[in-house]
């Protein structure tokens, strides 16, 4: 009986028409694409057969299936020095094919995908070619404000194309309100805001003491702050580094950077400088990156202000919060209104040494309080698990997702 019924159901799944979901990155990959696409596709599953087309993991053919109903079709990329399907010809090597690759798909009902718009330019012509809707997550959004990443041409070309996006797209789904205001102003018609969130299965709290060893690897002497993630010229990571030594209430306090990207150079020559305090050790497996954040005296994050990305929200500020650590965020933001509103770490608004040290210096001190720091790392967990779970953050995703196109 129940198996005819399973049977039923799965068949009324099929003649809805499948889900696709278009991605250069997808888990297990560590980036906030991956997790955010992997958790959609994860809940698009439960409403109708749902198939991932991705890039190949370095040297893997095959993956197994998450969970029935959801496909995973994986393809040969090119990746940069550092692993990464990042830069222009990096993402053509993954979006031409998947013009292909859309096209050999039956029965497709709608197309999810993300940022880079070489991916929306292969979407959006198979979308008008199949007459097919797609849903354009746009957890980043080109603006006027960032006219300087580009050369001028290329720029205006970009920011144009983008608008066609927004404006041909069945639903917009963007990560806060900053963002929806910013997408309707350019063109977008259909709009829901799905906060990013963190799996907190994964990312837990740690159990014991520091692992000695890991310590020693580390070079972890004493009580540390932790950067762990993107360091780019939109962060301005270093200024945590020069903010500690800046600090002397700090002296006896080291910083440990996990971190790739193009403020690489000055954060190694930081390291090369005060090797006994900034620790740089690159980025690290998810499982050591946990414990690290774990038991930090707290996280550190920032978008610095002025570039265009006020309204980001870091991704590595929701994994120290499920970890249980405070977070010492540098700039403006939905993340520094989260953490004042909530009481989850520390907001520095003024992006100078001196201020984001005395933010440090701050927490550092409550930290230092052993039954203040349990309950308020306690209350910063269950903050997290409440309001951005990337389980429930992939069903709010599904849910829009069904209710603008299952007609």
């Amino acid at each position: 009986m129940f198996g005819k019924k399973s049977e039923q159901t799965s068949k009324r799944k099929q003649d809805r028409g499948i889900a696709v979901v278009a991605t250069r990155i997808f888990t297990p990959e560590i980036a906030a694409a991956a997790f955010r696409e992997n958790a959609t596709a994860q809940a698009l599953a439960e409403y109708r057969p749902t198939v991932v087309l991705t890039g190949q993991l370095g040297g893997t053919k095959k993956v197994e299936t998450p969970k029935r109903g959801l496909k995973i079709k994986r393809a040969p990329v090119k990746r940069d020095k550092d692993g990464f399907v990042r830069g222009l010809f990096e993402y053509l090597s993954f979006d031409i094919p998947l013009f292909f690759r859309l096209f050999a798909q039956r029965n497709v009902k709608y197309v999810l995908f993300e940022p880079p718009f070489t991916t929306g330019l292969v979407v959006s012509t198979y979308s008008l070619l199949k007459r097919v809707p797609y849903i354009y997550y746009a957890a980043d959004i080109v603006t006027e404000a960032q006219s300087d990443l580009l050369p001028k041409p290329i720029f205006k070309l970009v920011l144009l194309f983008q608008r066609y996006l927004l404006s041909q797209a069945r639903l917009v789904l963007v990560i806060n309100e900053d963002m929806r205001e910013t997408a309707l102003k350019m063109g977008a018609k259909r709009i829901e805001v799905v906060n990013n969130g963190i799996d907190t299965d994964q990312f837990t709290p740690p159990t014991g003491s520091l692992d000695p060893e890991l310590a020693k690897q580390m070079g972890i002497t004493g009580p540390y702050f932790i950067y762990a993630g993107t360091a780019s010229d939109l962060q301005n990571a270093p200024i945590f580094g020069r903010a500690l030594l800046s600090e002397p209430q700090l002296q006896d306090y080291q910083l440990l950077y996990l971190t790739q990207g193009n403020e690489q150079d000055q954060i190694d020559e930081l390291g090369k400088q005060h090797p006994d305090r900034i620790l740089v050790r690159g980025l690290q497996k998810p499982e050591v990156a946990r414990e690290l954040q774990g038991h930090a005296v707290a996280a550190l994050a920032s978008i610095k202000p002025g570039n265009g990305y006020d309204f980001a929200y870091p991704t590595k500020v929701y994994s120290a919060y499920a970890c249980g650590s405070p977070v010492v965020f540098a700039g403006v933001g939905p993340a520094a209104v989260d953490i004042k509103r909530s009481d989850l770490g520390q907001a520095v608004e003024e992006f100078t040494a001196a201020n984001i040290g005395q933010g440090m210096l701050a927490v550092a001190q409550r930290v230092a309080d052993e039954k203040q720091s349990k309950q308020w790392r306690e209350g910063i967990r269950n903050w997290v698990v409440e309001n951005r779970s990337l389980k429930k953050t992939g069903q709010n995703a599904a849910a829009f997702i069904e209710k603008h196109c299952a007609e």
